[in-house]
């Protein structure tokens, strides 16, 4: 199955905790993929967070407070949500985080595919 994310808002998600560099070479391989797929805005959480707060020390529960917060963003629409695609990186099964965000993204309409449906 394939799905054009040109000119929509996209949400990466995918295991963080517990990998090397927080699986940011994996993200930005996702974001990459996505630029070139015409993706109107990427939320990369290693960007968003790690890069321009590394120097505060939060624990998993507040990064996915942060981060669902986020995902939940609302678009300019009354009931509209920000992100219109959640796009799932290898992995993201064995991370509870990730499992977390494909729950929340699906409850509240959000369209959830592999960055490997993603077509360019």
């Amino acid at each position: 199955m394939s799905f054009s994310v040109s000119g929509m808002n996209c949400y990466l998600s995918g295991a963080m905790t517990g990998v090397e560099h927080f699986n940011a070479p994996e993200f930005a391989r996702g974001r990459a993929i996505l630029h070139e797929a015409g993706a109107r805005e990427i939320f990369d959480p290693t960007q968003k967070w790690f890069h321009t707060n590394k120097e505060k020390e939060y624990t998993h529960e507040q990064w996915m407070a942060i981060d669902l917060r986020e995902l939940l963003r609302r678009g300019s629409t009354e009931g509209s949500m920000f992100y219109a695609v959640l796009v799932q990186l290898p992995g993201w099964e064995e991370s509870e985080g990730a499992r977390v965000e494909a729950v929340v993204a699906e409850a509240c309409g959000m369209t959830v595919i592999s960055i490997d449906e993603v077509t360019t």
